[in-house]
């Protein structure tokens, strides 16, 4: 089983269903570490940063889980690849945000980008 999930949230529906399926392969041993992905020109407030955080914090803390938090400044995508890297981690978990296959092909979509760019497997939770 994961030894070290990264767990790539942003405040979303998804991220909070990605919380929920990490419990599925989660044992007492296992690290979790959240990371949340800021980027540089967000203005945000430190309510607004808990708000994002907190609904996927709530998820393990009525089961008990222990988790770290990362906050990070850059581009989503290449931030959580960076950290895979250089972390110990076994699988990056990230919550899919529904674009429709236009909005992917002109925006792009984080979790399909870290997913083709991953050195370790990734889950993407819709």
């Amino acid at each position: 089983m994961y030894k070290h999930i990264l767990l790539a949230v942003d405040g979303s529906e998804n991220s909070n269903r990605a919380a929920l399926e990490t419990l599925k392969f989660v044992r007492s041993q296992t690290k979790i570490t959240i990371v949340v992905v800021y980027e540089e020109d967000q203005q945000l407030t430190e309510e607004d940063k808990q708000s994002i955080i907190q609904p996927v914090a709530d998820v393990f803390n009525q089961v008990n889980m222990k988790y770290n938090v990362l906050e990070l400044i850059g581009e989503p995508g290449p931030s959580i690849l960076e950290e895979s890297e250089k972390g110990d981690y076994d699988i990056i978990v990230i919550g899919s945000r529904g674009l429709s296959g236009v909005q992917e092909m002109v925006l792009g979509s984080v979790s399909h980008k870290v997913a083709k760019r991953a050195h370790i497997p990734v889950l993407i939770v819709k």
